[in-house]
Formats: structure tokens, sequence, C-alpha cells
């Protein structure tokens, strides 16, 4: 007897197994009809899965097929079977509300809609979850009504700010959309960071800046009327941010730092940023306020960031005036007067050694000041590697070679797997490839393709690069030999002998092009230090002509030149564009678009 219940029971496993399994092939059967527009074929193979097997997606795919083939009161039924499983989910309502529109029921769609406001959930997840079904349908009026409900009925609990600036997003209702987002706020301060991001999404599109230009008319009138409210002054100071306002973001910094006793740390955070969009000016006034408002955290370190920005500035010119330099030298002596020579100042000590040597002709006195870094017991080793470069920079500018590469060499030993030791790598590359060891650089510049750091990277693979194409094209070395030696006299500022190396390139190997655009990019960079523009502009022109690797960097180059001394701004655009339109996978891309919109907001 208990052997034939035994048996009974295991078949009856097997059976309900098999059932399953059919049940499983039928579903994915039906999903697949349904992806390839087979509505009828996927009806058929779901309507038999429903029977057993009731889960969303199923009741999703079917009511979806049924919709597609016009089988409008199919899906009604479906739906009230489904409401019958699930009497809870209002969300299905809006379903049978959809189907009763296409059906051209309205008074009947009408009426299921204020059967669904009356029955009201008390929960904010099940009102936000029927507000997407009726989002996804398009049904923004009764949408705005049935979160307003919401907003009165929870409001104790949840505004719906954000559901409501969806919609009104939705309909390019963007004042409703603001003020609603706005609402928010009145709940906390907490709401402010999901606030701005709501904005940037809505910004993302925002080509003609129409909607930025409401959502601040908008923000500045709820100051007005709430002008005690913090979150709304911060919401305003990181509207004029991605603005890249920074002289208005400035203002009200000043206003939330006082008002909150943040000691300074809002000022100078908004400082970093404008420094690194390159925004120096603000930049500078914020870090000279915090130097004389004494009573903050942040005066030391905006003596050191004040140096810093001045030597960025002046460096984003390509060229240093006299009067340029002359005034960094004051700003350096001035800080580490006050600062001291110590283990802190040791980043500023080694810039200033690099302004000694490079602009100033002190190389002895930049060398004892690096000597000073490195054998201080205090110092950080990675400082202490940083001067050692520098020294090794100078060594190399001065003409010795051999003891900058054995400098290198230590400061890559020591980090080789830092962006340090990559760097010193690169040093160590680029100076045999002054000497006209080629093999032996591209050995180095080869290992350094896969550095983590892109832009030193980048840096190898483009000599790399220019090694490989220069020794390809014939047997002869001769003429990446003159480049490499006129490149390196154009290191040591020795501009008028770099250019009568390049002059004679052309001249003795004619057949010898792949080197040309190279060519005619250091003759660029030479006449702009030497402020011959117009040569600049040619020698770039005829770079980007030869239509080779530099096209991109010549673009920039030559943006550059237009901007900065030539005020020539809309020529500066196009070169800009170009470089956005036609290389869109260049290391410049970014830089690009970032000076472009500077220029566009001036």
């Amino acid at each position: 007897m208990l052997n034939h219940k035994f048996k009974f029971v295991f078949f009856s496993f097997l059976l309900f197994l098999c059932v399953l399994k059919v049940s499983a092939q039928n579903k994915e059967l039906g999903y697949q009809f349904f992806s390839e527009q087979k509505y009828a074929e996927a009806i058929e193979e779901l309507e038999k899965v429903y029977k057993t097997n009731t889960e969303q997606r199923v009741y999703e795919t079917l009511l979806q097929s049924y919709i597609f083939l016009n089988k409008y009161n199919e899906g009604l039924k479906l739906v009230d079977k489904q409401l019958k499983n699930q009497a809870q989910n209002q969300a299905l309502s809006v379903d049978k509300i959809h189907l009763l529109v296409l059906k051209n029921d309205s008074k009947s769609a009408e009426k299921t809609f204020k059967d669904l406001i009356k029955n009201f959930p008390d929960n904010q997840f099940k009102v936000i979850e029927v507000g997407n079904k009726l989002l996804a349908y398009k049904y923004y009026n009764w949408l705005e009504e049935y979160y307003t409900k919401g907003a009165k009925e929870l409001k104790e609990i949840y505004s719906f700010s954000f559901e409501l600036a969806e919609l009104y997003f939705a309909q390019q209702k963007y004042d409703m959309m603001i003020t609603s987002l706005l609402t928010a706020l009145n709940y906390g301060d907490d709401y402010l960071e999901a606030v701005q991001n709501t904005i940037s999404t809505y910004l993302y599109d925002d080509s003609d800046g129409s909607i930025k230009q409401i959502i601040f008319v908008n923000i500045q009138k709820k100051i007005q009327s709430h002008p005690n409210s913090t979150a709304l002054l911060e919401l305003l100071t990181w509207m004029h941010l991605q603005d890249l306002n920074f002289n208005r973001a400035y203002d009200y910094a000043i206003a939330l730092d006082k008002r909150n006793g943040e000691q300074g740390k809002r000022i100078f955070d908004l400082a970093n940023v404008a420094r690194n969009n390159l925004q120096f000016d603000v930049a500078i006034t914020a870090y000279n306020y915090l130097i004389e408002n004494k009573d903050n955290f942040y005066q030391r370190l905006s003596k050191i960031e004040l140096v810093k920005v001045l030597k960025q500035k002046v460096e984003s010119k390509n060229i240093l005036q006299e009067n340029d330099i002359l005034m960094l030298q004051k700003a350096y002596e001035k800080a580490l007067k006050e600062l001291g020579l110590n283990d802190q100042t040791a980043e500023l000590q080694i810039d200033y050694a690099n302004i000694l040597a490079f602009y100033l002709k002190k190389n002895n006195d930049a060398l004892v000041l690096l000597d000073d870094v490195i054998k201080n017991a205090k110092v950080k080793p990675q400082d202490k590697a940083q001067a050692k470069l520098i020294k090794g920079d100078i060594l190399l500018f001065t003409g010795d070679v051999w003891e900058a590469v054995l400098l290198y060499g230590q400061v890559y030993s020591d980090y080789k797997n830092d962006a340090i030791g990559f760097d010193a790598k690169f040093k160590t590359a680029k100076a045999y490839y002054y000497t006209g060891d080629f093999k032996w650089a591209k050995t180095q510049l080869d290992v350094l393709k896969g550095a983590t750091h892109k832009l030193i990277a980048n840096d190898a693979i483009g000599l790399s690069i220019l090694i490989s194409d220069n020794l390809a094209t014939d047997t002869i070395e001769e003429p990446l030999k003159l480049f490499a030696e006129a490149d390196y006299l154009f290191y040591q500022k020795m501009y008028m002998e770099a250019l009568e190396k390049l002059r004679w390139i052309p001249l003795q190997f004619p057949n010898h092009s792949t080197l040309l655009d190279d060519v005619f990019y250091l003759k660029a960079k030479i006449y702009v230090y030497l402020q011959i523009y117009n040569e600049a502009i040619e020698s770039l022109t005829n770079a980007i002509a030869q239509d080779d690797l530099l096209v991109d960097e010549s673009l920039m180059f030559l943006a550059e030149i237009y901007s900065n001394y030539l005020n020539q701004a809309d020529k500066a655009l196009e070169c800009y564009e170009k470089v956005l339109t036609d290389f869109d996978d260049s290391v410049f891309v970014n830089e690009a678009r970032t000076k472009y919109r500077l220029i566009r907001g001036k």
C-alpha cells in the first residue's frame, strides 16, 4: 500500500515538473514572439502561461500584445483577472483607464480615474507607482491631479515635488517645473543635492540656455520671498557654477560663508574649482580674501595656493613676459619669507627653483634651493623626488645630460609604479632622444605606453611614433638627428640656433615628408616665444596641411595664439569647434570644450 502511494506521489511530482518545463518554454517563446512583433503568436503562448503564472512580466507582455492588435475587450478582461489576484495594486487601474481611452469610452475612463482618486493610498511609494503608469501613458492632466492630491493627502510625509517637476518638464512647463522642485526645499535642506541632480538632468539638452534662464529667474524670486533660506542661496551659487559664472558664485559664497560661520571652507573650495576651470582671476581674488581675513583655517593654505595659481595663470599664456616673471619672483619670495623654508613649503621651493633656472637664468640659486629640499629629512619622499626631477631638468638645460639621466633614474627606481616614476622614465627617454640614441629612447618609451597616467602615456606614444615613423622611411637617421638637436636647442631656449637646424631639414632631405608636420609645429612654438605671431600662424597652417598626427594639437595651438596674443576670439572659436567636430576622440576634446565655453561666455 505504501509502495503504491509513494509511486503516485513520485509520478505526480514528475508531472508537475513537466508542466513547469512546458510553461517555461511557452513563456520564453511568448517573449520571443513579442520582441519580434509577432503579437498573435505571443498571445497564443502567453495565454497558456497566464493560466498558471500571473507574474507581472507575463501580464504586461500579454496586455501589450492585446493592445497592439486592438483587442481592447480581451485586455480589459485580463486587467480584471489581474486585479482579482492583486487587489492592492492600484497601478493596474491605470491599465484599465488606458484600454477604455483606446476604446473611446472616455466616460468609463473618467469614472475609473475618479474611483482611483477616492481610494487614495496612504503610502507615497504606491502613489508614485500609479503616477509612473500615468506618466508612461502620457495622461498628464490626470497625473497632475493625482500628484496634487498626493501632495495634499500626504503633505506631512512627502511633497511629490520631483514627480510633479518631471511631469511639467515633459509638458515643457518649465516655470512650474522649477517651482515644484523648489517646494522640496520646504521639507528640509537635505533635499538640496537631489534638487541639484534633477536640475542637472533637465539642463543636459538645454542647448539655447532657455531652461537655465527660467530656473535662475525662479530661484531669485523665491530668494526675495525667503531671504533667510540658506538652501536657496546655495542652489543659486551652484547654478552660477554650472553657468561658469564664477564671479557671481564667489559673491554668494562669501555671503554663505559669513552666514554659516564656515571659516572659509566654501571660499577655498570655490577658489580651487575656479582654478581648475581656468578662472584664475576669481581664484586669486578668493585666495586673497582668505589671506586678508585672518580668522580662518585656510589662510596659510591660501598663501601657498595663491602663488601656484599666479604661476598657472602666467604659464597659460605659453610664454612669460618679463613683467610676469618679476611678478612671480616677488610672489614666491614673499610667500617663502612669510611661511619659511621648511617641509610644508617644499612644493613652493621646487616651483620657485624652476622659475629661477628657466626664466631668471639663476641656475646655481635654483640648484641650492633644490638641494635644501632633497637634504631636508622632514620633507616628504615624493617632494624630494620631484626636487630631483627639476634638478635633472636644470642639468639637462645646462648640457649636463648624463647627470640629469642619473637623477631621473634614481626617481624611477624609487617610484616605478607611480606617476612621478613614469615622468622620470619619460624624461630619461627624452634625454636619450636629444642625444640621438633613438633605439634606446624608444625602448624606454615603449615601457610607458601602458602607463596609468594618461598624459604621460600619450606623450610617450607621440614621441615613440615620431621616432618609429622617421626611422622606418629610410635607413639614415640624419633628418631625425637634426630635428632632435633642434628640439634640444628649443628646450635650452636657444631659439635662433633651433630655427637654423629646422631650416635645413626640408632643404637637405626633401623626400623626408613624415617629419614636416613636426618641423612646422616646432617652428611655430619658437615663433611664439619670439613673438612673431604671423610666422607662427603660417607654420601651424602648414602643419595642419600635412594632415598628419599633429592636426588636432596644431588647431589647439592656433586657437591659443588667436585668443591670447591677437585678440581674435572668433578665429579661436573656429579652431576649437574644428577639434570638437572633426577630432571627437582627441585627448584635447575636454580642454577644447572648456576653452570654447569660456570664450563664448565672455
